[in-house]
């Protein structure tokens, strides 16, 4: 009488093996997802920085209504703000302030991540911020308090007094 099956001992390895590969593959997956949440949030504060920049030009009040699903206006003075507003992942603030020498001005687009309208954030970006700082005309500086493996490109990182230091 021929017996099939499989023996305990070779149950036991391929449990091991499915094991081993979750316990890399499932650290991934989260931190492609982290990657995937800041992108979004990057590219969330794109329209603001473009309405920023047609406003400086042509001195036109930005209003942000667009499919990212939020609303700023303001007219670039931190006193006279219209701000915050929600976004899908960020709650956002703009203001303008000067430094330097010569008073240089500056703009500043900050999104609080996790304060927004999107509840299924990853916690290790909840509470983070991101800050985009308008140097020139089409010229921004981004910053965040983020690790580092989750930045997206042309992104720095840093602490959270290193986000708050003025960028000129």
């Amino acid at each position: 009488m021929k017996q099939t099956g499989y023996t305990l001992i070779e149950v036991m390895v391929v449990i091991a093996v499915i094991g081993t590969l979750l316990a890399i593959a499932i650290p991934s997956y989260q931190d492609y997802v982290i990657r995937a949440q800041v992108s979004t949030v990057y590219q969330e504060m794109m329209p603001a920085t473009m309405a920023i920049d047609r406003f400086k030009a042509d001195r036109i009040e930005p209003s942000l209504k667009n499919g990212a699903g939020f609303i700023l206006v303001g007219d670039g003075n931190a006193q006279n703000s219209k701000g915050p507003a929600k976004g899908n992942l960020c709650l956002f603030n703009m203001a303008e302030d000067t430094c330097g020498a010569g008073n240089t001005k500056y703009v500043i687009l900050e999104c609080s991540i996790g304060s927004g309208k999107e509840e299924s954030l990853n916690e290790h970006i909840k509470g983070k911020k991101m800050r985009l700082n308008r140097i020139s005309a089409n010229n921004w500086r981004c910053q965040t308090n983020l690790p580092g493996k989750y930045l997206p490109k042309g992104c720095f990182g840093g602490t959270d007094a290193e986000l708050n230091q003025k960028p000129c």
